[in-house]
């Protein structure tokens, strides 16, 4: 018979067991105890310091670019045209007054008792510099400006000197000018080009007109972001965080086994090659339109589909992707130039063949997740899950996926056209990066590859596998993964019929070991091995072998018993 609802708590309590008791004590502590508050708390402006921390994923960075200084693959650079009459004075001033305003800018980064921190100097010593290629034939002028340009990007930082924005103008005709801008990832992030183009328009517009800057002063700087974070993310807000994702990515495999055209080398090379990603206004719309259907982002849509090809070209079923988070969770930080963003991980199980309908809803579950923890640092999350050391392969993550916003970035100034110059630096962060704009009528964008792992054709074959799934998707999302072809059908054409026209080859009779002997009886003295300057044989390669033999059968090893070799 159960206690009634009426009788007093101090009776009730008086007649449970002492592990009941226990677990109730536990319980009400629990409820009674207050819920730790995730959110951000705001960023103030510090006392000046004659030397900062460095962020995170600056520090990150920074042990990337200790292991090898002359590593070029983290400059970051743009190039816009603009075309029009450019008040190169204008310009130039505007340029100097962004570096004054953004401290980060102004940055250098030496050891002190052996550990990286930032210096900001006083003074902005940046420049302008100025290529002028009106002297040229006018059909040598561009393909020198993009020399010129490949030259920019491929020059190291020394980050300890500072000085790591580099800026140029390479004028092409009297209304044509290139603005050449590479930048140190430390000190840089997509983000950080958007407010950049933002600021040098504005203040060139006034300068170009004889007026002051009308941006305000900023309210805080990286710097009081570097120290804000490590004073945020820590004690039990981060092993909050550590807690998510360590339980979340347990169990998955930390290296994502695609094959590769070549051995990997034991150090990560960076150069690398792209292949182009369209996808028409049907296709595009397409995709957008179902997306919303389901409930879910066009970047959950593109990343169900891409982890359904990495599954199906490297046979694992969980298949972790990686895509870079602004990590700008403050309003005071959402102005500044600097190094925010981070990596998040996206971990989904493609396993039990699911519908492709099926696995949108696992990666749109998989995504919430990740972004309800997006704050925790990527560099964090790698000493958490303490990854095998392989200088071959990035920790956690090698392959990544950014979907950006067609509109993003579209600036204007009366008088000048602005439009972005597409120049490949012929490097690859990671393994494979695939970046594409959302536009209003298309998807676009660009498949990256370290060539040093794949061959163009190898990325083709992906890319058709991408399209393949799409189209699965589009045309009946509730078909399994299985089902969906893994080649088109001109590859398949290819593999089945053209590589065969040339009809069966004759085909030995006997046995695998009777060939052998057959040919070490016929010429026992022919050379069958060759290792390490020894040489062995056909005879003697059977005399091995036949010894091997015996030795197996005295062991019990008979017939159909898998052996290995």
């Amino acid at each position: 018979m159960s206690d009634s609802p009426d009788k007093p708590i101090n009776d009730r309590l008086s007649s449970l067991t002492p592990e009941q008791r226990a677990l109730f004590e536990m319980l009400r502590k629990k409820k009674a105890a207050p819920k730790l508050d995730l959110k951000p708390p705001p960023v103030h402006r510090r006392a000046p310091a004659e030397h900062w921390p460095l962020s995170f994923d600056q520090e990150r960075l920074w042990f990337l670019y200790a292991m090898d200084p002359r590593d070029t693959a983290y400059n970051i650079d743009t190039v816009t045209r603009l075309a029009g009459r450019l008040d190169v004075g204008a310009l130039r001033q505007a340029y100097l007054e962004i570096a004054r305003r953004h401290e980060i800018w102004r940055t250098r980064f030496p050891t002190v008792d052996g550990w990286p921190v930032q210096v900001i100097h006083e003074e902005v010593e940046l420049d302008l510099g100025f290529a002028d290629l009106l002297g040229l034939p006018e059909e040598r002028r561009l393909p020198e400006a993009h020399r010129l340009l490949v030259e920019h990007a491929r020059h190291p930082f020394v980050l300890e000197e500072g000085n790591l924005v580099r800026a140029s103008m390479v004028r092409l005709a009297e209304e044509e000018h290139y603005f050449v801008l590479t930048v140190h990832h430390i000190v840089t992030d997509w983000v950080t080009f958007q407010i950049f183009w933002g600021e040098l328009i504005t203040l060139y517009e006034a300068f170009s007109g004889g007026r002051p800057s009308p941006l305000p002063e900023l309210p805080v700087q990286y710097a009081d972001f570097s120290v804000w974070q490590r004073e945020w993310m820590q004690g039990e807000i981060l092993e909050t965080y550590r807690r998510y994702w360590t339980e979340k990515l347990a169990g998955a495999p930390l290296a994502l086994d695609l094959p590769t055209d070549r051995p990997r080398p034991t150090v990560q090379s960076r150069t690398g090659d792209r292949a182009r990603i369209f996808f028409d206004a049907a296709r595009a719309n397409g995709l957008k339109a179902l997306a919303r259907r389901e409930g879910v982002t066009l970047f959950m849509t593109m990343l169900a589909i891409y982890q359904a090809v990495l599954s199906r070209h490297s046979g694992q079923d969980i298949v972790l992707v990686g895509t870079a988070n602004a990590n700008r969770n403050r309003p005071e930080i959402e102005p500044l130039l600097g190094f925010f963003l981070t990596q998040l991980v996206f971990c989904t199980d493609l396993g039990g063949d699911p519908t492709l309908r099926e696995l949108l809803q696992r990666v749109r579950e998989v995504a919430l997740g990740a972004y309800k923890h997006q704050e925790m640092p990527f560099s964090k999350l790698v000493e958490a899950l303490q990854p095998e050391r392989d200088l071959s392969r990035h920790p956690v993550v090698q392959v990544i996926l950014l979907v950006l916003d067609g509109h993003f970035g579209k600036f204007h100034s009366p008088g000048l056209d602005i439009s972005a110059v597409d120049i490949h630096d012929e490097t690859a962060r990671y393994e494979q990066m695939i970046g594409v704009w959302d536009a209003p009528d298309s998807i676009y964008g660009w498949w990256e590859f370290q060539d040093v792992l794949f061959d163009p054709s190898t990325i083709a074959r992906q890319l058709d596998s991408f399209h393949l799934l799409a189209d699965a998707l589009l045309e009946n999302p509730d078909r399994r993964l299985s089902e969906v072809p893994v080649m088109t059908a001109e590859a398949r054409h290819q593999a089945l019929v053209a590589w065969n026209a040339a009809g069966a080859l004759p085909v030995a009779r006997g046995t695998l070991h009777g060939l052998v002997a057959a040919r070490a009886a016929a010429a026992p003295d022919e050379i069958a091995l060759v290792h390490r300057g020894k040489t062995l044989t056909r005879a003697g390669l059977a005399a091995r072998s036949a010894a091997i033999a015996r030795a197996l059968r005295a062991a019990g090893v008979g017939p159909e018993a898998r052996v290995a070799v």
